[in-house]
């Protein structure tokens, strides 16, 4: 058997990734090389010297041939196939580039590569590109970032789990399943955190029902500030939120009113903004602000609230209507907008 240079060169990225793991106290296992169709080896992760059972993969590309013409980045030519195939992996995929001359090693997590540049629309992926300064592949990384990563996908039974809570009728259990769903980055931005965020509205926790409309408001605002509105899954998201919007009853349309009673109105985290977003996506919804602001049972703040809707969210607009709105007996009303 043949042991060439291009063996020796792609060894030595193998060997120094071990030794770097080992040195962390973790475990590398190598993927003998008949087996070996895209993945190097797996780095299982120990902890307190407790071997833990959670694995993630490698890919290893060594020599200096993967830099480019100004030796400042890594550069490795994907194809579509080979790129779904790390995707897809059943545990995530670290692709580590080691340069022997630098004896230097960075990496890249390749579903979040993937994530990012589907959402910024650069598909399809035909080259990987890392930074020589980008992160750095040492045993540091494997305590912090490697685990950080594991700690993420290890989550997924416990967003199954989170799911399950919040069609309880427990109301701490929906607000305990509620709280991971809303907060994590592999749930929040999905449909199913949407529709259970619909489920929650009329929650007897009003806190609870709060945070449901403002992941409602989240999802249909986003159109708004999105760093890439055209991006197809966004847009996706975006729709689905405003036909649930679009579907809500009267007595949710006036409980999104309600919980917006002591909030602010605008602002990235005001839930009066949240609140408009979602009301502006149905249909009943001026009938229902035009009822409550003349209903004098509800609070001057809530009926100013609709008074502010009506008008498009403009104070001006307001003001220059201020006789007619004395007329309609809306005086007070008024007087609580101008004097915020």
């Amino acid at each position: 058997m043949q042991w060439t240079k291009k063996n020796i060169v792609a060894n030595e990225g193998i060997i120094y990734v071990q030794q770097e793991v080992n040195k962390h106290g973790s475990i590398f296992r190598p993927v003998h090389q008949e087996t070996d169709v895209g993945i190097d080896g797996f780095i299982e992760y120990v902890e307190n010297e407790n071997a833990t059972g959670q694995l993630i993969a490698v890919q290893v590309k060594s020599g200096d041939s993967y830099l480019n013409n100004k030796k400042d980045k890594f550069v490795l030519p994907v194809s579509e196939k080979h790129l779904a195939y790390w995707n897809n992996f059943a545990v995530p995929v670290v692709l580590i580039f080691y340069s022997p001359n630098l004896n230097k090693a960075v990496y890249v997590e390749i579903k979040s590569l993937v994530i990012y540049e589907t959402y910024h629309d650069r598909l399809p992926i035909t080259k990987i590109e890392v930074s020589i300064e980008n992160k750095a592949f040492d045993s540091n990384a494997i305590d912090k970032q490697f685990k950080g990563i594991l700690e993420v996908y290890k989550d997924e039974k416990i967003l199954f789990d989170s799911t399950e809570k919040c069609l309880e009728n427990n109301p701490q259990k929906q607000k305990d399943g509620f709280l991971i769903l809303s907060n994590h980055p592999f749930s929040r931005d999905r449909k199913i955190t949407i529709y259970i965020s619909r489920q929650l509205l009329m929650s007897s926790d009003k806190k609870l029902a709060k945070d449901a409309l403002f992941i409602l408001g989240y999802g249909v605002g986003r159109q708004r500030w999105s760093w890439n509105p055209n991006n197809k899954e966004e847009k996706d998201i975006i729709q689905y939120a405003m036909e649930i919007c679009a579907s809500l009853t009267v007595d949710e349309i006036k409980r999104v009113v309600n919980l917006v009673e002591g909030e602010y109105w605008n602002g990235p985290e005001g839930l009066g903004e949240r609140a408009i977003d979602v009301l502006g996506c149905n249909d009943n919804s001026l009938i229902i602000l035009e009822g409550i602001l003349h209903d004098t049972n509800y609070s001057i703040e809530l009926r100013a609230f609709c008074l502010y809707v009506l008008y498009d969210c403009d104070e001006e607009l307001i003001a220059g209507n201020k006789a007619e709105l004395k007329k309609l007996n809306l005086k007070e009303v008024y007087d609580y907008i101008s004097n915020e």
